[in-house]
């Protein structure tokens, strides 16, 4: 799974979707299709009857259980999502009409962003950013050399020479830092990103990912027990085992209830639905007994 990407980042990439709607003629094909069949001149109240059906459509299609293990069912899903956030980025586009163009897309801009779980990055990697940014290689070299050495994979990362953070991300992992194990993991994960292809010089190693995750669940990070679950139920980097599968989705929606992230549950209830599906119940059950045993040991002794 891939790294989540700063509010800043989040914001100005939303921001940038919609002032290209704001200024985009209208056509009839691909996603805006059912925008431009809506009424010329809605009304505020069209407008808003009209977000609040998206957002019921779009909660359902997070509730909904899918095959997550086949590539051409999620991607199908992902176009889904898509279609529903670029209709709604288009209804706050309208709802702000008495706006300027740009007043109207911070709006739209403002309202999407929050919608994700905001993750902020370190100021100094944020410095070395902004040199980059503004092509000082002088001043960005000066910052490079300050930043910790998980901050310069994550930098490397963020730069795709994926090579070298894994290079610097490895000696981090094996020394016991969970972020690293985490991000060792993400890096090699052969579902990237919701089982679509890696980008280009993306390492590829479902084993490897498999030992990194587990190392980081076994120290409570939940992004790596959430991707456990994925390679369990998958298959990926270990046999499949639906019984772990389970246990493992189990456990990262409690870590969501206990730290209040509710970000993406939906998603995790949906896959845990789909797979229960193929389960007996004496496998469910011996899930549960699983979940208790690895709660107690602190996600130690969890097979």
């Amino acid at each position: 799974m891939m790294m989540t990407c700063s509010r800043k980042l989040r914001a100005a990439l939303a921001l940038s979707v919609a002032i290209n709607f704001s200024i985009a003629p209208i056509t009839r094909s691909g996603a805006l299709a059912a925008v431009t069949q809506a009424p010329l001149n809605p009304t505020v109240s069209d407008l808003n009857e009209q977000i609040a059906d998206l957002d019921r459509s779009m909660h359902d299609l997070r509730r909904t259980p899918y095959d997550f293990c086949d590539a051409v069912v999620v991607t199908d899903r992902d176009k889904k999502f898509s279609h529903i956030y670029n209709e709604k980025f288009q209804a706050h586009r309208k709802l702000g009409r008495h706006e300027t163009i740009k007043q109207a897309a911070q709006t739209a801009a403002s309202a999407l962003a929050d919608e994700e779980y905001p993750v902020n990055d370190p100021p100094a990697e944020e410095a070395y950013e902004a040199a980059v940014q503004r092509s000082d290689i002088v001043a960005a070299a000066a910052l490079l050399s300050k930043l910790t050495p998980f901050e310069q994979a994550h930098q490397a990362e963020r730069q795709h020479k994926y090579s070298v953070a894994l290079s610097l991300y490895l000696p981090l992992a094996d020394q016991g830092d969970v972020q690293a194990q985490e991000r060792v993991g993400s890096l090699n994960f052969a579902d990237w990103d919701h089982v679509q292809l890696p980008p280009i010089g993306t390492p590829h190693d479902s084993a490897l990912a498999f030992k990194y995750f587990r190392m980081a669940a076994a120290n409570g990070d939940n992004i790596s027990q959430e991707s456990l679950g994925n390679l369990y139920a998958c298959g990926l980097g270990t046999k499949k085992n639906l019984v772990n599968a389970y246990e493992w989705f189990s456990l990262t929606l409690a870590q969501r209830a206990v730290s209040l992230r509710t970000d993406d549950v939906w998603d995790i209830l949906a896959k845990r639905d789909f797979i229960e599906a193929e389960m007996s119940r004496a496998d469910v059950q011996r899930s549960k007994l699983l979940l208790i045993q690895c709660s107690k040991s602190k996600y130690k002794d969890c097979d």
